[in-house]
């Protein structure tokens, strides 16, 4: 499980004044309707992890700060009870321009967008990455495959902004994953801006409406279904890296945990250890002669105590006149 550890101070100084203006138990559109898929701990995480915030009833506030960790820009966008994003003009707007107005944000401030979770890359240069567009996508995605970063680009044409972070990208293992109808452009802007990220057709091959993304399959009624098949089809793809001489991701679905399976992982090498030692100590003992005392009975006396009336005992006569 991946834990923020960027500290809250490596922000731009006027983020205290944004956070009030920031309320994470305010959620109602969005996040009341994940409650239903996600327990509160993942949700959590998540929020810290993507710095999210909200306003004004149902309005959903994504920070996207750069891997510098600066403040770049304020994105919200407005969902309904049932998590699905309004579709009015007026849906989607930036936080900053009512921040400037309230004198929040200096006046001179610029909005500098960048990519929805960059200043991830820096703090866990391991981690494989996987991109998508939307912001919602990404902290749904997070929850449910904690192992890989998930970045947003913030939209279908915003596939630009992959440029000024490239060099990060190309550090990672980065996968690429656009929207139904988007495949063939994303797999263009990436030989474009030179992303060494490999283009999945996963929903590409399905059969649903154009501009379907993962999330929305992750959601729905078949939701296990699909996040299984996600699970295999990443794996097969890692295996195939691993063939090209690349190496393997561990692909973790956080909800199809085998814990008999993890202790049995954990336990059994040690288990292996102790009988060798056993085995190799009987065996040892018995090279020495110590019966079934083994080891411990190296040093031991095996004289008798004569009986003179012991039974089948040899004497003098017995033996005498015998040629040595």
């Amino acid at each position: 499980m991946l834990q923020f550890t960027i500290p809250r101070e490596a922000l731009l100084p006027y983020e205290k004044e944004i956070r009030t203006r920031l309320s994470n138990k305010g959620h109602r559109g969005l996040i009341d309707n994940l409650q239903k898929f996600f327990t509160d701990s993942e949700l959590l995480r998540v929020i810290d992890l993507y710095r999210l915030g909200s306003v004004d009833h149902r309005w959903m506030v994504y920070p996207y700060i750069d891997v510098n960790c600066r403040l770049r820009s304020m994105k919200t966008i407005r969902y309904y009870v049932d998590g699905h994003r309004a579709r009015s003009n007026s849906a989607v707007s930036s936080l900053h321009a009512l921040l400037k107005e309230e004198a929040v944000l200096p006046a001179q401030w610029k909005e500098h967008r960048c990519v929805f979770g960059e200043h991830l890359l820096r703090a866990y240069p391991n981690n494989p990455v996987i991109i998508v567009e939307s912001e919602k996508t990404a902290i749904v995605c997070a929850m449910l495959f904690p192992s890989y970063l998930w970045l947003a680009t913030g939209g279908c044409d915003r596939f630009g902004s992959l440029a000024s972070i490239k060099e990060y990208l190309n550090a990672h293992t980065t996968y690429i994953l656009p929207d139904k109808g988007q495949y063939n452009n994303w797999c263009r802007d990436t030989q474009k801006y030179k992303i060494k990220g490999k283009v999945l057709d996963y929903i590409e091959t399905m059969d649903v409406e154009n501009n379907t993304d993962i999330a929305d399959l992750f959601l729905s009624d078949k939701r296990d279904y699909y996040v299984e098949e996600f699970a295999k089809y990443i794996d097969n793809v890692n295996i195939t890296r691993k063939e090209a001489g690349k190496a393997a991701i561990d692909v973790s679905y956080a909800k199809s945990k085998d814990y008999w399976y993890m202790i049995l992982v954990n336990i059994l090498p040690f288990a292996l250890i102790v009988l060798f030692f056993v085995w190799m100590s009987r065996g040892m003992a018995n090279a020495a002669g110590g019966g079934p005392g083994g080891i411990f009975n190296v040093g031991k006396a095996k004289a008798e105590v004569f009986d003179k009336d012991k039974k089948n005992k040899v004497t003098f006569k017995d033996v005498a006149g015998l040629e040595e």
